[in-house]
């Protein structure tokens, strides 16, 4: 386990956000083979879109889920040969 401190602008809103996260990862023959990011939800939300769009997307994580996945296909299509 690591725990992981990012503080950036979260390009969708333009927001600042301070973000700990606690990451793991599993290994095989060298390679990643699971990887699981755990934050406060909650907390990433209001910093990252705003009170009310933040503990809308920490009601609703299978839509915050889905817009996260949007964007890691439209950067696998823009750059393949991270597939």
């Amino acid at each position: 386990m690591k725990q992981v401190l990012l503080n950036y602008t979260f390009r969708d809103t333009g927001r600042h956000v301070h973000n700990p996260i606690q990451s793991n990862f599993r290994f095989q023959d060298g390679l990643i083979i699971e990887h699981i990011d755990t934050c406060d939800a909650l907390d990433w939300g209001v910093q990252a879109l705003g009170l009310k769009d933040g503990i809308l997307s920490w009601l609703f994580p299978a839509k915050r889920k889905e817009k996260a996945m949007e964007k890691l296909r439209k950067f696998i299509e823009d750059y393949p040969e991270y597939a």
